[in-house]
C-alpha cells in the first residue's frame, strides 16, 4: 500500500518541472496543499512532515523505514549512515554502525533499514545521517546533510520497535543539532557529512560510607536523545511530538530554523550561492566554515545572536515548507525571531480528587539530581495547580513523583535539641524556597511558610528531604526533615555533605535562631550549629531568653565554593537582600565553627578577623553601608551591615559561584520586571579578602532614579537567581520575561543578548524566577508569574506558571547535583 501511495503522490510531482518544483519547495506550500501531495501516506506508516504533525500506523510494519526530504521536496540518491555515539569525549569516538548492504535513498525519497545492521553491544545511542542527493534541481547537492536522533538502539536487536519509522528533514535536523549540540565536535574538514556525537564516560564518586559513582558526560548523552524527541516525533517529522502531549516546543522557532536550513538543502549550488550564503552567515569569525547544512546548524546552535537578520532573510519571501514561523527580527515577544535559542515547555499533570492538576505550580526552587531528574518546590499559584508541595520531573519533563505535601521532621536531628517542648513532627509543606540536592541524591526543600505548634519556643521553621533517586526514572518517596531556625529560604549543600540553611525570620525571643545561618550534616541531621555573628559560631545549647541580635537583614541566599584558601568547605557565601549588603560566612576547615565574613562591628570600619574591605573597581564604590531602627537600609546611620556596591547591589539575591570561585550577584527590584545590576566578586584569599569587583548593567536596564528606605522607586527588574553552567557562564532570568547570558571577560562583564528591545532570549516565561543547568546543558527554569498564559500543543490556553520552560541545550553541559560538583572540585567545568 506504501509503494502504491506514493506512486500516485509522487507522479503528481513529476508531472511538474525540475525547476518549478525547486521554487516550490522553496516556497512551501499551505498544509492542505501538502495533504493533497502527501495526505494518502498518512495511515500507512508514514506522517506529513514540519506542518502537518503526523499520521498513526493502520497496518502493522515488517521493517523499519524512512524517508529525506528538504522541505516537501523527496531527496533522491542520499546516501544513509547509522551512527553510534561515542563514550570517549565530547565530540568524539562516534562510530559507524555497517548497513549492509549499503542503503541509498531511491527515487521517492525513501529507504529501508531492518535486516541490514546490527545494534551495537551494549546499547548505545543512535543517529542517522543522511548526505548528498538531488533534492529536485535535477543534480545531487555535496552540501546537503541531514540528521535524526533515534536514541538507544536495543542490544543485539533492531530499531523496529522502537522507531519503526523514521522522517529525516531539515525539522529533525534541527531537533538533533539543538539537542546535542554540546556533545558534537566542532566542524572540521574531517566531519563533514559525517557529525561526531559523544560524551566522556569518567566516574564522580560521592565519597560516603557507602559510595556511587556516576557517570554525568553519559547521563548527559542520553538524555540531550531523550528531549530531541520532545521536540520533533521522530517518525512523522512533525514538530510538535503530538506523543508527548505535556510538552510545548517553540514549534515556530524551530520551523522557523528548519525554513533557513532549507535555503541550501533544496538548491544547486553549482548554479546558485545560496549554500555558500548560508555557511557564510552561520560560521562565527576565525572558525572554520562549515560545509554542510548540519555543520551550519552547529554553528546557528552555537551562536545564538549572530547575524539573525541574514539568516531570516534566507526564508524564501513567498513562502517556506514549513509552517508556522516566526516574524521577522526586531519584536520584543516570542512571536519575533530574535535569537536562535529554542524552548519546551513541560506542563504535566495528575489526578488529584478526580479532577486533573498541573503537577507544577507556580514553583520557586529547582535542583538537578545525579540523573538529570528535576526536584521543584510548589507555591501553589496557578489555577488547576498543584497545592503548595514538592514534586519531581524526569528529564523529559514527566512526572516520576506526584506532588508530595507532608512529610515527617526528626525529633533528634537539626534543632530538635533546641526545644524544652517537643513540636508536632508531621508537618505540612508551605511555601517552599530553594531546593538543594545532597551527595546521596536527597532533595532537600527550604519549608518557609511553616511554623513549628506545641513547642518552645512557639515559632521555628522546618526543611523537607525527599527521594532519594535510586536511578535514572526512578524515584524513592520517602518524606522526612529537620526542624531548623525561623523561616528557612536558602540552603547550599557543600562537598562534605553538610548543610546551610538560611534563616530569614527576624529575631524574636519566642523564635528559634532568627536572621541565622545553621549548619548540620546531610546524612542524619546531627551537628546543628548556628550562627547570628562573629566567626567563633554560637553552639546550640538552649534559646536564649532576650532577643537574639541577629544578622543584618534577611539572609535570603547562600552558596559554597571550592576555595582552598577556605580549608575543606570554602567559604559559604550569604546575601542579605534587605541590608543591601553581602556578607561571606568562613567555615573553617577542622571545626563546626562558622561565622560572617565581611560583617563589620557596629562602632567602626575595621574588618573582623578574616574580612577586609573590597577594593572598589570600576562602576562599583566599596563601602559600609548602614541601617536605622532595626530595619537596615542603604541611607541610615545606625550600623554597619557589610560591604555594599552602590551601583549594583540592592536587594542582592541571585548568587552563583564559578570554576575562579569568584562570585556573581544579581540583584532583585521589586517594583519591576527585569533584572537590572550583576556584581562580580573575585574570589576571596585566605585572609577573606576579595581582591577585586566588578559591575554591569544588563542591556536595556537603567538604574534607579530614587531610593526611599533603601527600596528603588524606579527601576528595570529583578533577578532572582543564577546559575553558573559547564562553560563558566553565567545565565540569568531577565526582564521582559527573557533570559540572559554573562561572561567574565578579564574584569569586565558582557552579555549574550538579542539586538532589540528585548532584555534577553524570550520564551514561553511568567516572571521566570530560579533556574538550574543540567548534564545535557539544558537550562531548567521556573515560572512565578500566575498571570501569564501560553498555548500548548493540544491548542489550549494554560497558565505558565503550571510549567516549567526548559531551553534546550544552550549552556555547558554540569555535574549534578551542585554538591556532587562541589565534591569534585568541578564548578563551572563540564564532566
Amino acid at each position: 500500500m506504501l509503494t502504491t501511495h506514493f506512486a500516485n503522490a509522487y507522479h503528481q510531482l513529476n508531472s511538474i518541472s525540475a525547476k518549478k518544483r525547486t521554487d516550490l519547495a522553496l516556497r512551501g506550500l499551505s498544509s492542505a496543499a501538502l495533504l493533497a501531495v502527501f495526505g494518502s501516506l498518512v495511515g500507512c506508516g508514514m506522517g506529513v512532515s514540519g506542518v502537518a504533525g503526523g499520521g498513526t500506523s493502520l497496518v502493522p510494519q515488517v521493517a523499519t523505514q524512512g524517508r529525506v526530504h528538504g522541505g516537501i521536496q523527496p531527496i533522491v540518491g542520499a546516501t544513509i549512515t547509522l551512527y553510534a555515539a561515542g563514550t570517549s569525549g565530547y565530540g568524539s569516538g562516534a562510530s559507524v554502525v555497517a548497513l549492509s548492504p549499503s542503503v541509498v535513498t531511491g527515487p521517492n525519497g525513501f529507504f529501508s533499514l531492518t535486516g541490514k545492521y546490527t545494534c551495537p553491544t551494549p546499547s548505545a545511542e543512535i543517529y542517522i545521517v543522511a548526505t548528498g542527493g538531488d533534492p529536485g534541481t535535477g543534480v545531487a547537492n555535496p552540501n546537503l546533510a541531514l540528521m535524526s536522533a533515534l536514541g538507544p538502539c536495543p542490544a543485539g536487536g533492531n530499531l523496529l520497535a522502537t522507531v519503526p519509522q523514521i522522517d529525516i528533514s531539515e525539522v529533525s535536523t534541527v531537533a538533533a543539532v539543538w539537542a546535542l549540540q554540546q556533545f558534537m565536535a566542532a566542524p572540521a574538514v574531517g566531519n563533514a557529512g559525517a557529525p561526531s556525537v559523544g560524551a566522556p564516560s569518567t566516574g564522580y564518586s560521592n565519597g560516603l560510607t557507602s559510595p556511587t559513582t556516576y557517570t554525568p558526560g553519559i547521563t548527559g548523552l542520553k538524555n540531550a536523545f531523550t528531549t530531541a524527541s520532545m521536540l520533533v516525533d521522530v517518525g512523522t517529522g512533525g514538530t510538535p511530538n503530538t506523543k508527548v502531549p505535556y510538552a510545548t516546543p517553540d514549534v515556530a522557532k524551530i520551523n522557523t530554523l528548519a525554513d533557513i536550513l532549507a535555503y541550501c538543502v533544496n538548491s544547486d549550488p553549482g548554479t546558485t550561492t545560496q549554500c555558500s550564503d548560508l555557511f557564510a552567515a552561520a560560521t562565527p569569525s576565525g572558525s572554520a566554515p562549515a560545509t554542510d547544512t548540519i555543520q551550519a546548524a552547529w554553528y546557528i546552535a552555537q551562536n545564538p545572536t549572530q547575524n539573525i537578520a541574514t539568516l531570516y532573510n534566507f526564508i524564501h519571501p513567498i513562502g517556506a515548507p514549513y509552517l508556522p514561523i516566526l516574524n521577522a527580527p526586531g519584536g520584543t515577544t516570542t512571536a519575533s525571531f530574535n535569537d536562535t535559542t529554542v524552548g519546551i515547555n513541560y506542563a504535566p499533570t495528575y489526578s488529584l480528587s478526580g479532577t486533573s492538576t498541573y503537577a507544577v505550580s507556580g514553583a520557586y526552587g529547582i535542583a538537578i539530581d545525579a540523573y538529570g531528574n528535576v526536584w521543584l518546590g510548589n507555591s501553589a499559584q496557578p489555577t488547576g495547580g498543584a497545592p503548595n508541595s514538592v514534586t519531581e520531573l524526569g528529564p523529559d519533563g514527566s512526572l516520576l513523583v506526584a506532588p508530595i505535601t507532608t512529610f515527617t521532621a526528626s525529633s533528634t536531628g537539626g534543632s530538635a535539641g533546641q526545644f524544652t517542648v517537643a513540636p508536632t513532627t508531621t508537618r505540612t509543606i508551605n511555601t517552599p524556597r530553594v531546593v538543594s540536592i545532597d551527595l546521596a541524591n536527597q532533595a532537600w526543600v527550604a519549608n518557609y511558610g511553616d511554623s513549628t505548634s506545641g513547642g518552645t519556643p512557639a515559632t521555628a521553621g522546618t526543611v523537607g528531604v525527599f527521594g532519594p533517586s535510586t536511578g535514572a526514572g526512578v524515584a524513592g518517596t520517602g518524606a522526612t526533615g529537620y526542624f531548623v531556625g525561623y523561616r528557612p529560604w536558602g540552603m547550599a549543600i557543600d562537598g562534605s555533605n553538610n548543610i546551610y540553611v538560611a534563616n530569614v525570620g527576624a529575631p524574636a525571643a519566642a523564635v528559634l535562631d532568627g536572621r541565622s545561618v545553621g549548619k548540620m550534616s546531610a546524612t542524619n541531621g546531627s551537628g546543628w550549629s548556628y550562627s547570628t555573628s562573629g566567626l567563633a559560631g554560637q553552639t546550640a545549647t538552649g534559646k536564649v531568653s532576650s532577643t537574639p541580635t541577629g544578622l543584618p537583614g534577611a539572609q535570603a541566599v547562600l552558596v559554597v565554593d571550592n576555595n582552598p584558601n577556605g580549608g575543606a568547605n570554602g567559604f559559604v557565601w550569604v546575601a542579605s537582600d534587605t541590608a543591601c549588603s553581602v556578607q561571606g560566612n568562613y567555615n573553617v576547615a577542622a571545626g563546626t565553627n562558622f561565622g560572617m565574613l565581611n560583617l563589620y562591628t557596629a562602632n567602626n570600619l575595621t574588618a573582623t578577623t578574616n574580612s577586609t574591605l573590597t577594593t572598589a573597581a570600576t562602576g562599583s564604590d566599596a563601602f559600609v553601608g548602614t541601617g536605622t531602627s532595626g530595619t537596615p537600609d542603604c541611607g541610615g546611620t545606625t550600623y554597619k551591615v557589610g560591604q555594599i556596591f552602590t551601583a549594583s547591589m540592592s536587594n542582592p539575591t541571585g548568587m552563583a559561584v564559578d570554576r575562579n570561585n569568584g562570585l556573581w550577584i544579581t540583584d532583585w527590584w521589586f517594583s519591576s520586571t527585569g533584572f537590572d545590576g550583576v556584581t562580580y566578586l573575585g574570589a576571596p584569599t585566605g585572609t577573606g579578602s576579595v581582591p577585586f569587583s566588578t559591575y554591569a548593567l544588563a542591556p536595556g536596564a537603567t538604574e534607579p532614579t530614587s531610593t526611599t528606605g533603601g527600596v528603588a522607586s524606579t527601576v528595570d527588574g529583578h533577578g532572582a537567581a543564577l546559575a553558573i553552567d559547564g562553560n563558566n557562564a553565567a545565565w540569568i532570568p531577565a526582564g521582559s520575561n527573557s533570559l540572559v547570558k554573562a561572561f567574565l571577560d578579564g574584569s569586565n562583564i558582557t552579555f549574550q543578548t538579542p539586538t532589540t528591545a528585548a532584555v534577553g532570549y524570550l520564551h514561553n516565561f511568567a516572571s521566570p524566577t530560579a533556574l538550574a543547568v543540567d548534564p545535557s546543558g539544558n537550562l531548567w527554569i521556573t515560572n512565578d508569574g500566575v498571570s501569564g498564559l501560553y498555548t500548548n500543543t493540544l491548542g489550549q490556553s494554560i497558565p505558565t506558571a503550571g510549567s516549567v520552560t526548559v531551553v534546550v541545550g544552550a549552556a555547558g553541559p554540569v555535574i549534578t547535583p551542585l554538591s556532587l560538583s562541589l565534591k569534585s572540585s568541578r564548578l563551572g567545568q563540564k564532566p
